[in-house]
């Protein structure tokens, strides 16, 4: 739930930097949500993938993937909004830039 609150400030701060800066708002907030959506959609994925091919091709013991969800959610957070930070600073940086 944090990290849909810091979702929506980023996005906010997304929007008003690229209205300054002159950019198209209709490129930027999905590619961000695209961005917060598909890390975490591949963080999942690939570790689904390893643990099925560590399984069935190496003869890896069956792991639980509850035991790793937290940390898994963690890093997928940070991961996502890490991507979605960026964007923020770089929209940021040209507001800044053409303003000055």
């Amino acid at each position: 739930m944090l990290g849909v609150l810091i979702l929506i400030f980023l996005i906010f701060r997304i929007s008003r930097s690229a209205k300054r800066a002159g950019k198209k708002l209709i490129f930027w907030i999905p590619l961000a949500l695209v961005l917060y959506i598909g890390i975490q959609s591949a963080v999942a994925g690939s570790v689904v993938l390893i643990s099925l091919i560590g399984e069935r091709m190496l003869g890896w013991q069956p792991i639980q993937l509850g035991k790793f969800a937290l940390p898994i959610l963690f890093f997928s957070e940070v991961f996502s909004l890490l991507a979605v930070w960026t964007i923020a600073n770089y929209l940021t940086s040209e507001a800044e830039d053409r303003s000055s």
